[in-house]
């Protein structure tokens, strides 16, 4: 894109470069952090050896969670990794894990990384063709699986393929071992390198059939390190973070490397429907969420909040919004603040385990008010961007400086551009060299990847990976992201709609409980709208959803605006194939389901345009 012509380093350490072409604006992070372990599992022993804490993690046990020091994790895994060489697993062998997140699937996962292995996650909700897809693309070794479902599911696909339990008293009965697997995993340690392959992670697919994204040593080792180091304030001693986000998604993957990383305790969830239980037992510190989540929280304490405390809520939640947005809160806004954190706010901290300084989102997009909402309520929201491309983070915010409604600086090491189409494009030591094309032959025992790569045009330019997102850069610097470019809308008019920021206005409103907006090639834009507990059922609730549907559109420009809406009988589910496990909506399905009710919507426009 031509030589530089201007470069501004700025007081946080970044490097601002405009390219010759003024449309290209081009960010460097600053230099990385070094990394000293070539392979996972002599990361991982350097760690326990290094830690100044004595837990590691923290395990479900009954109603309460157990801890597990460096010496026992370190062990189980090296254990673990024995019997996996006792097994048959060789270097470049592909592991297949299904499972909910859990200290068995991170132990099999480190097991299989420290032997040479490469762990292949699947989605515990994954349907039968999803699990067969990536099986048949990755041909295993092995598998491990949580339950008898996902056993069956597995031998329906390959009958001769040998699974194993995902729990405790399986792996352990797999880690018995002769004492000649303990000198050929020593072998291994010193064999495997940064470059070698160390999972096969699937995007989640929103845009067209998952890919495989081969993950090496390094790159896994290299993010965490950085990531650690760029939220080293909200990674103190005293640091704890709960996941339950699931592992087989590469943003909950990291997190469980950073974690590990930076020393800080790890608890692991029981399920999703026990993370209000966990986080009162747990208190932990930090928080690693989808923003849906947050959606939740204060939905949830919304519809609690009945009758006469519901007007309260609400003024409570106008308060915190109002103060956190202010530079500079007046004297009746901080009184305003103050009696909303007594009456409400103080609760919402509260349901997150009352500890909880910093929520750190991914995964997609977060609504700036409710991000505003969170802050004001008294903890820090961060929000962070990436892709299971760049082995998750390319940017989050700073803990000193938040600014809501970007995803913060590049990660050191990294460089971001936005082109003249407004493409966010990466470059750096944490993108993927290309997508699973084959695997080789399996006879070729001087290799330690056997797995060749493609790099589609579409999906990469020379070193830089081009993301499909749109965006732009913030005076200072920050990254802000506007959405997926093959989401916008292009109405038949030629005007231009990105859709999920009119779906985050409308998922903030009372009664609406899920949105997706549609348009393309349409007269205007219209949006399919499913309801929760909140709306009425009676013959108020059109009108309801209408009075909301404009408090949306006051804040749109004419051409944005939802003309019309049509509420669906049910939520877009992940079991329907509508949702990602991380909560972001497949378009071409939910119009391929909802199609009728989306035609229903324009042939009533075109009836009352005659």
């Amino acid at each position: 894109m031509g030589e530089p012509l201007s470069m501004e380093r700025r007081s946080s350490g970044y490097i601002s470069l405009m390219a010759c072409h003024s449309s290209v604006a081009e960010l460097a992070g600053p230099s990385p952090v070094d990394v000293e372990d070539p392979n996972v599992g002599r990361w991982l022993r350097r760690r326990g050896s290094e830690a100044t804490s004595t837990t590691a993690v923290r395990v479900p046990d009954g109603d309460q969670f157990r801890a597990l020091d460096w010496d026992r994790v370190v062990d189980d895994v090296m254990r673990l990794a024995e019997g996996l060489i006792g097994a048959g697993v060789g270097i470049g062998d592909r592991v297949v894990v299904i499972g909910p997140t859990s200290y068995e699937w991170t132990r099999v996962d480190l097991a299989v990384m420290s032997v040479g292995g490469m762990t292949v996650p699947v989605y515990d909700s994954a349907s039968p063709d999803q699990c067969r897809a990536i099986v048949e693309r990755t041909e295993p070794r092995l598998a491990f699986a949580a339950t008898d479902d996902h056993v069956g599911m597995i031998h329906d696909i390959d009958s001769d393929l040998s699974v194993h339990r995902l729990d405790p008293d399986a792996l352990d009965d797999l880690a018995a071992h002769d004492e000649s697997t303990g000198a050929e995993l020593e072998h291994r340690l010193e064999q495997i390198d940064g470059s070698s392959i160390a999972t096969i992670v699937f995007t989640s697919g929103t845009t067209g059939e998952p890919k495989g994204a081969p993950l090496t040593h390094h790159q896994l080792l290299w993010t965490a390190r950085q990531t650690t180091h760029q939220l080293d304030e909200a990674l103190g001693p005293d640091a704890s973070t709960l996941l339950f986000l699931p592992l087989a998604h590469i943003f909950a993957r990291h997190v469980m490397f950073a974690a590990l990383e930076a020393g800080v305790e790890l608890c692991y969830g029981r399920s999703i429907d026990d993370v209000p239980d966990d986080l009162r037992i747990t208190r932990p510190t930090f928080l690693l969420v989808v923003p849906r989540m947050l959606e939740r929280v204060i939905g949830g304490a919304r519809k609690r909040s009945a009758g006469w405390r519901r007007p309260i809520f609400d003024m409570s939640i106008d308060a915190a919004r109002a103060f956190s947005k202010a530079q500079n809160p007046g004297l009746l806004l901080r009184l305003r603040h103050r009696i909303a954190d007594r009456l409400v706010l103080r609760k919402l901290r509260e349901g997150l385990g009352g500890r909880v300084q910093y929520v750190v989102s991914g995964g997609a997009r977060l609504d700036p008010e409710l991000a505003h909402t969170i802050s004001g309520a008294g903890i820090t929201v961060l929000e962070g961007y990436g892709l299971t491309e760049t082995t998750a983070p390319v940017s989050v915010d700073s803990p000193k400086e938040p600014s809501i409604g970007t995803v913060g600086f590049p990660l050191p090491g990294l460089r971001v551009r936005i082109t003249g189409d407004h493409e966010i494009q990466v470059c750096g030591p944490s993108v993927i060299e290309g997508y699973l094309g084959q695997i080789a032959n399996d006879d070729d025992a001087s290799s330690t990847n056997p797995v060749t790569t493609v790099r589609p045009d579409d999906d990469f330019d020379g070193a830089w990976f081009r993301t499909g997102d749109q965006g732009e850069f913030t005076e200072d610097g920050r990254l802000v992201v506007k959405g997926r470019a093959k989401e916008v809308i292009v109405t038949d008019g030629g005007e231009m709609v990105a859709p999920a920021p009119i779906e985050d206005a409308l998922r903030g409103q009372p009664g609406i409980s899920q949105a997706m907006v549609v348009g393309d090639d349409r007269p205007h834009v219209a949006a399919l709208l499913s309801l929760d507990d909140e709306a009425p059922t009676d013959d108020e609730r059109r009108a309801f959803v209408e009075a909301a549907v404009g408090r949306v559109n006051s804040s749109l420009s004419r051409h944005e605006a939802v003309r019309q809406f049509r509420i669906v009988d049910r939520d877009f589910t992940e079991a329907e194939g509508e949702l990602t496990p991380t909560m972001k909506l497949k378009r071409d399905a939910i119009e391929e389901h909802f199609a009728d009710d989306i035609a229903a919507m324009y042939d009533e426009a075109d009836e009352r345009s005659t």
